[in-house]
């Protein structure tokens, strides 16, 4: 059996569609993520003015103890805690802010994270058939940036660095590998 892709024009004129399915609405709102990014900026703020404190007493006098250590190395373990905290609290605001869906895995279960509403969610994306081939369609990260390394054994590998949400046919990859249309 031969099956014969259609022409990009005709992909053009045709769209997916899908339906999102909600799975856990969160009560997390932009208006929450904002305040607990402020909250958790300020610790982290201070925490690296001490740092910079310990290490100007360390360099500017002689005398060197070791409660400054332990004081640098505390700060720090918090600075990290709280820097961590900040920055995934930001990226997901990110999410909120800008209502995106974004594919929780790689493979193809179709899990994704919603901010649509200004409200975080975990949303199953059901995709009708393919427009032009009547195949299944799957919600995804695609591979679209990657550089090539030569492993320990010579072979040649890839490594993805950027990937972009798509939803695409499972029978042709050709088919419909843009950003979906909300």
């Amino acid at each position: 059996m031969v099956v014969n892709a259609p022409s990009p024009q005709a992909q053009d004129t045709q769209t997916a569609k899908y339906e999102k399915v909600p799975i856990w609405r969160s009560p997390i709102t932009q208006a929450a993520l904002t305040w607990i990014g402020f909250l958790t900026g300020i610790p982290t703020i201070i925490s690296f003015g001490k740092i910079v404190y310990d290490f100007g007493v360390i360099f500017l006098s002689k005398n060197f103890t070791g409660t400054v250590a332990s004081n640098i190395s505390q700060e720090m373990i918090l600075l990290s805690i709280t820097a961590l905290i900040f920055a995934s609290v930001i990226s997901i605001r990110r999410i909120t802010k800008q209502a995106l869906l974004v594919p929780l895995s790689h493979g193809s279960f179709g899990l994704a994270v919603d901010g649509s509403g200004h409200r975080l969610s975990i949303v199953k994306v059901k995709a009708n058939p393919c427009p032009i081939c009547g195949g299944g369609m799957r919600y995804y990260a695609r591979p679209t940036e990657w550089t090539s390394y030569q492993d320990q054994n010579g072979n040649i590998k890839r490594r993805v660095s950027k990937r972009t949400p798509v939803l695409g046919s499972a029978r042709f990859l050709a088919h419909f590998g843009s950003r979906p249309s909300l």
